[in-house]
């Protein structure tokens, strides 16, 4: 008996360590799955805000425009580059509500030197109209509703001297129509 108490205590050493083992891989997948299911949790409720965060952890802005009937998940590039200007339409367009967005300059949107890009809310029998007549769009339908069509334009050139900084950022704060269709979305 006294032979075998040496085995016995080898075995129970064995047994513990594989106990040990066993335990500590368990809790570590435990641990594993707990972590996903709260990283997803986290996930889903910053989509439950209406901004995601994107790997970089930069949250993309949500433009709003209550009297313009839509809202636009601005392109990530152009946080803290780009201001809106929301205002009533031209009447003599025949806009009902435009939006344009401007380089930023000292912290406010740049009027004087053009908009990046321009939503224009019109009646659908101003659009009608102008598409009518002859001679090429210039704009792109993003979106439409019994009453209204919600076009996009961008600027022909840019406003900014080639050699200056504001060129280059006007160039690169510039989207094209498939991005702001993706990301659009009529309110009415």
């Amino acid at each position: 008996m006294n032979n075998m108490k040496p085995h016995l205590k080898s075995i129970i050493a064995i047994l513990a360590v594989l106990a040990l083992v066993l335990v500590t891989g368990c809790t570590d997948d435990k641990s594993a799955k707990a972590s996903q299911i709260e990283n997803k949790l986290l996930k889903d409720n910053s989509h439950a805000s209406n901004e995601e965060q994107p790997e970089n952890k930069v949250q993309i802005k949500t433009f709003v425009s209550k009297e313009g009937g839509f809202s636009l998940k601005q392109p990530e590039k152009w946080n803290g580059y780009v201001g809106a200007i929301d205002e009533k339409g031209d009447p003599i367009t025949g806009a009902a509500w435009e939006t344009s967005f401007y380089l930023l300059k000292d912290g406010k949107p740049d009027i004087d030197a053009g908009s990046i890009m321009t939503i224009t809310k019109l009646p659908r029998s101003q659009h009608e109209a102008i598409v009518a007549e002859d001679g090429p769009s210039t704009s792109h339908i993003l979106g439409e509703s019994k009453e209204y069509v919600w076009v996009m334009t961008t600027p022909q050139s840019n406003p900014y001297d080639e050699k200056s900084e504001a060129y280059k950022s006007f160039n690169t704060m510039l989207v094209d129509g498939d991005f702001i269709n993706m990301h659009f979305k009529v309110n009415d």
